[in-house]
């Protein structure tokens, strides 16, 4: 009952904000949806990913499983993060860096059919591996820093 509530709450939040809730992806409207998991010393987060392209643009956010906004960025067309949001909680100079490294990251891999296709500078003091389905599409995600250890995975909903 309380995944039902939880997920209900997620697409009412996701619908009300012009985020589509539905498929993973439609060509009409260029969203994805991602679950998300961040582990870093002792801290755990699971969270949703929703990210949406706006003609070269792509915004993002991250929310809770209640519906909290916990990270809002955009991706400009050559794939450069910047956050524009950052829950209180999170506001930490580093952890605004690792997120912005990372979100770059995954929408070069999004776009990509394979990790050996991430440019070896993005790559730097990580362990990436990812797999994508028949038609090309990123289904899930893993990303291990060596400094900091911290962990981040998607995976597809």
């Amino acid at each position: 009952m309380y995944r039902i509530l939880c997920f209900l709450l997620i697409s009412f939040c996701a619908g009300g904000w012009g985020w589509e809730a539905g498929a993973q992806q439609s060509p009409a409207t260029s969203s994805l949806r991602y679950g998300l998991e961040w582990n870093y010393q002792d801290m755990n987060l699971s969270a949703m990913l929703v990210l949406k392209t706006f003609g070269q643009e792509k915004k993002g956010v991250v929310m809770n499983e209640f519906g909290l906004n916990l990270v809002e960025f955009s991706l400009n067309k050559k794939g450069k993060a910047r956050v524009v949001f950052l829950h209180p909680m999170l506001h930490r100079p580093f952890v605004k860096r690792m997120l912005q490294k990372d979100l770059r990251l995954i929408n070069t891999c999004i776009e990509a059919s394979s990790v050996d296709e991430v440019p070896s500078g993005l790559r730097k003091n990580l362990d990436i591996s990812g797999h994508w389905d028949e038609n090309k599409m990123m289904t899930s995600l893993a990303i291990q820093h060596h400094t900091p250890a911290m962990t981040l995975r998607l995976f597809g909903l």
